[in-house]
């Protein structure tokens, strides 16, 4: 991937997403200090920030493996070399171990690593997600279900699609997850609303759980022919597109926890750089 120093990126936004916003009130984004994190001559994908925004864990081809690598630069420290360990793992609270997802015996299991060494399986089942506040999310059947604090669980897709990967916002009042044919959903939890964000994968939120950062793909079966990264503004802007660079492949968007830094793979290499809001004219 080419390196400029600042890449300005302007959202197109649609008369109906935009609603009364007029034309000049359109962010203009800028991703600068664009650099790599991981070396060339080896694929890496996947990244993942850790809580306190000073690493990244990431993985190799097909998911394998973990590794850390600060979020500055510098070398690599492998985790595991599990197999499929770098699919959608999460780190601890406190930052001091990773949480993944493999298989022992040909049997799903979670293992956590930590960062200090060392192993262990966890008593986690791989289809839960379990936010701070005491709400469940897993997937049975390719549909998503919802248990409350109360143990009230309710099914939230219906056999529409198949769905898959749902996640919490951090403030525990959405989740976002995917359809194989329909894309990206947010569900909101008090409400039981539901909304389409369309076409996109691989969808992470900001810190403030108002948007979701995902990419938008083309293939031809086989393989990869374009890959972008988008922006879906849940209160005000709708859908948005961040990047427009046909001769890269940007996949697997990642935002820093203080929301500044922007983290993707393309090309068998990790980036990161400072995504900067601006609107025109201030």
């Amino acid at each position: 991937m080419r390196l400029p120093t600042a890449l300005v990126i302007v959202f197109t936004i649609s008369g109906a997403a935009a609603g009364a916003q007029s034309p000049a009130a359109k962010p203009v984004f800028e991703l600068k200090n664009i650099r790599p994190l991981t070396p060339e001559g080896k694929s890496f994908m996947g990244p993942v920030w850790s809580p306190n925004g000073l690493e990244l864990a990431v993985t190799q081809d097909q998911y394998t493996g973990l590794f850390l690598v600060p979020a500055k630069g510098g070398a690599l420290r492998e985790l595991t070399g599990d197999f499929r360990a770098g699919y959608r793992p999460r780190f601890s609270a406190d930052g001091m171990k990773v949480f993944y997802s493999t298989t022992l015996g040909n049997q799903p299991v979670v293992m956590e690593a930590s960062l200090t060494g060392g192993r262990t399986r966890t008593s986690f089942t791989a289809d839960e997600e379990v936010h701070p506040s005491g709400v469940r999310v897993k997937t049975i059947d390719d549909a998503v279900f919802v248990t409350t604090r109360d143990g009230q669980t309710k099914r939230i897709t219906q056999g529409e699609d198949r769905y898959f990967a749902p996640v919490f916002s951090p403030d525990g009042k959405k989740i976002l997850f995917n359809g194989l044919a329909t894309g990206l959903h947010v569900y909101h939890i008090e409400t039981g609303a539901r909304m389409g964000l369309g076409k996109g994968s691989n969808g992470v939120w900001t810190p403030d759980s108002s948007r979701v950062i995902f990419d938008v793909s083309d293939d031809d079966g086989h393989n990869i022919l374009a890959s972008d990264l988008y922006l879906f503004d849940i209160n005000r802007f709708g859908r948005l597109r961040i990047t427009n660079t046909p001769r890269e492949l940007e996949m697997r968007p990642a935002i820093s926890p203080d929301g500044k830094t922007l983290a993707w793979d393309s090309g068998g290499r990790v980036y990161a750089g400072v995504l900067v809001e601006k609107l025109p004219g201030k």
